[in-house]
């Protein structure tokens, strides 16, 4: 969903940018309706990271490049998608529906969300290893000055925007490896921009370009390896390692790949052939085997990490499609229970969750704050395990193991993965 918000995002700048080189208000609409679609699809802060990088365009570049009328026509073409949208699920559901889509925006924003409390830097990491290089050649463009012919509004719109989303969520205390996705397209534009005026390296690129690229050739080494010396490595990586539950994914048996080895050499060569000779052609190598390296990767080795991380216990769960069971999660928050499984609305759950939430003393569910929703959730699960003879499941990670089995010992342990456990009801 992210790629496509983004999109949305991007492409309502654009239209602020056109308005201001051919000064047709027209521009204006069609940035609101993308704008729009962007709050569609992910919520409202879509209408921050614009309105915020609009606004410190103007004051950093001193350009007024708006009236009211232009603002109405915005206004205009925002309220339209979202109009419809919106209007459509009130006229079916009623005004809860809008309400909870807020409500969690703002709880989002606010509050670390499933242990996704990161340090202050952690987007700009992300940034430097998952765009390299392409984050390391566009700094400079970032940072000063940039020289290129024609309009500079794109350049100085592409830079506001990557150090508003940047900033924002820095700032933020719920952070995701996706959520700074974002500057991607902003760096395109000005690492492309750099690579039209590039003549040679400076100083620090070099250093920063053969300091991040070792990494990446380690982490590519280290990768091929273990499928030649998985049964030795495993085990020291697992000793290194404190989370128990990690630990208990390690132990997944996998057959790894040793392509990745095959392209830690061809990173290695190409990576060397662009820092000894600074040109064009060899920067251009690069990025090229650069991207090939990635694919290959992702189709060689990925795979494998998703069958340590939860493989094993997505596949159990997709064994419940078409079944009227009830599934639950015990210690930890998803939704691949409900995804994996197709779960459906049981009416004995709903029946379970109005007699919960009437002795807690609340008429409705939608006039809880967010806390007390997760709380009531785990009284539903408790109150449908104790109380009721509905098929279910429960999955927990394996560390909770004795915790779940003191606490619900009418459940039985049918599956065991990926550092996953799912109990069932006994029958």
């Amino acid at each position: 969903i992210d790629p496509l918000f983004n999109l949305f995002i991007f492409l309502s700048i654009l239209g602020l940018v056109n308005s201001i080189e051919s000064q047709k208000v027209k521009y204006f609409f069609y940035s609101g309706l993308f704008l729009g679609l962007a709050v569609i699809t992910k919520g409202p802060v879509a209408l921050l990271l614009v309105g915020l990088t609009g606004l410190c365009y103007q004051l950093i570049y001193k350009s007024n490049f708006y009236s009211f009328r232009s603002m109405l026509i915005l206004l205009l073409g925002l309220l339209m998608a979202p109009g419809i949208y919106f209007g459509i699920l009130v006229n079916q559901s009623g005004w809860w529906f809008l309400q909870e889509f807020f409500v969690y925006q703002v709880d989002l924003f606010l509050n670390p969300v499933a242990s996704h409390g990161q340090p202050f830097y952690y987007h700009a990491l992300v940034l430097i290893f998952a765009c390299f290089p392409l984050c390391i050649l566009a700094f400079s463009s970032i940072t000063s000055r940039v020289s290129a012919s024609g309009d500079q509004s794109l350049i100085r719109w592409s830079k506001v925007l990557f150090w508003v989303v940047l900033i924002v969520f820095s700032l933020v205390t719920t952070k995701i490896v996706h959520y700074s996705s974002m500057c991607y397209l902003p760096l395109a534009v000005l690492g492309g921009i750099w690579m039209s005026n590039f003549s040679k390296f400076s100083r620090i690129q070099q250093v920063l370009l053969g300091l991040v690229g070792s990494i990446w050739t380690l982490i590519l080494l280290s990768a091929g390896l273990l499928a030649l010396f998985s049964d030795s490595l495993i085990p020291r990586l697992s000793d290194s390692i404190s989370d128990v539950n990690v630990k208990m994914q390690l132990k997944t048996e996998v057959e790894w790949s040793i392509i990745p080895l095959i392209l830690a050499a061809v990173f290695l060569l190409a990576l060397w052939g662009m820092l000894m000779k600074s040109s064009k052609e060899s920067l251009a190598r690069f990025l090229v085997t650069n991207t090939l390296v990635t694919t290959v990767l992702l189709l060689s080795f990925v795979p494998q990490i998703e069958t340590v991380i939860q493989g094993k216990w997505i596949d159990h769960l997709q064994t419940y499609k078409g079944k009227e069971i009830a599934h639950f999660t015990v210690g930890f928050k998803s939704y691949a229970h409900t995804y994996y499984t197709a779960q459906k609305q049981m009416k004995e759950i709903e029946s379970s969750k109005s007699i919960v939430l009437s002795n807690s003393g609340h008429k409705s569910y939608y006039d809880l704050s967010q806390e007390e929703k997760k709380s009531l959730d785990n009284n539903v699960r408790d109150y449908v395990i104790r109380h009721t003879t509905i098929p279910i499941s429960v999955s927990i990670k394996a560390t909770r193991q004795d915790e779940l089995e003191q606490v619900y010992p009418m459940l039985m342990k049918v599956f065991e993965g990926s550092g996953y456990l799912v109990y069932e009801r006994m029958r």
